[in-house]
């Protein structure tokens, strides 16, 4: 069995593009990201479609990265990989994300009352996570998550996915992500993954990211892109407008679970790669 055999590649859900937006939207990604060296990125930002469909838009700098063009000799792993691996993430981060802000409100709610004492007790509860699914471990490997929070606030999180998650053994050599981060606004959401740590990004940490409300004519959008997006928040607002007025090619992955089991099974044969 070869990984043709059982990976679900995505296909085209619509071909609407726009390529000055898509180069304005990469170019500004990338001096966002470090304007001096050049990062490899893959930003993602999508919806649900039915019960198990999910349809995306993409943009990345990632030499070699081949795109899904509907060609049964040409398939994309790279997209098909971190589109899953987006929707896999996204439930765990929201989950955990809730938690931490309900977490913080009652060690607010302890202090405001006059009760330090409990305070402490909370403090020294470590924050529930859930469990990744026992295909995602090594034999012996115990993680409470599948990943490492290194920064987050209310609207961003970046994280670090733990080496269990092993996409490099199981999808493609190629890929190196460890490095993720994730945007969620007003019901939309955006990933991003990273080839290293970007340490120098303008995250746009614990300030709010600027609103596009003009009309999203392609002239305006590049202009927002170019003279108003400071940070990467600012980069996932105009990223999601995009994508709901369809400026860029959307791919579809008609099953994500069965890819999302796929992606992350342990126990094939080792021929299978």
């Amino acid at each position: 069995m070869s990984k043709k055999d059982w990976l679900i590649y995505p296909k085209i859900h619509s071909k609407a593009q726009s390529d000055e937006i898509e180069s304005a939207l990469t170019d500004k990604a990338q001096e966002l990201i470090d304007d001096k060296e050049k990062f490899k990125f893959f930003f993602l930002t999508g919806n649900y479609l039915g019960s198990f469909g999910f349809a995306y838009s993409t943009i990345r700098y990632w030499p070699g990265a081949i795109k899904p063009e509907g060609s049964k000799t040409r398939r994309s792993i790279l997209d098909a990989t971190f589109a899953c691996l987006s929707v896999y993430l996204a439930g765990l981060v929201s989950y955990t994300s809730e938690y931490m802000f309900a977490y913080d409100e009652i060690k607010e709610i302890l202090e405001t009352n006059g009760r330090p004492d409990l305070v402490d007790i909370v403090d020294e509860k470590l924050p529930f996570v859930s469990m990744p699914p026992r295909q995602m471990l090594k034999e012996g490997q115990t993680p409470i998550s599948p990943y490492y929070l290194i920064k987050s606030d209310q609207e961003l999180t970046l994280g670090e996915i733990y080496p269990s998650v092993q996409l490099t053994e199981i999808a493609e050599k190629n890929i190196r992500s460890r490095y993720f981060c994730f945007f969620q606004h007003q019901g939309y959401s955006c990933f991003g993954f990273f080839d290293t740590l970007p340490e120098n990004a303008r995250f746009g940490f614990n300030t709010g990211p600027k609103e596009f409300n003009k009309e999203p004519t392609s002239d305006e959008i590049i202009k927002h892109i170019n003279e108003e997006v400071e940070t990467l928040k600012d980069l996932f607002v105009i990223f999601i407008t995009v994508y709901n007025n369809s400026y860029l090619v959307q791919y579809e992955i008609e099953n994500y679970e069965t890819l999302l089991n796929k992606v992350l099974q342990f126990n094939m044969e080792s021929e299978t790669y």
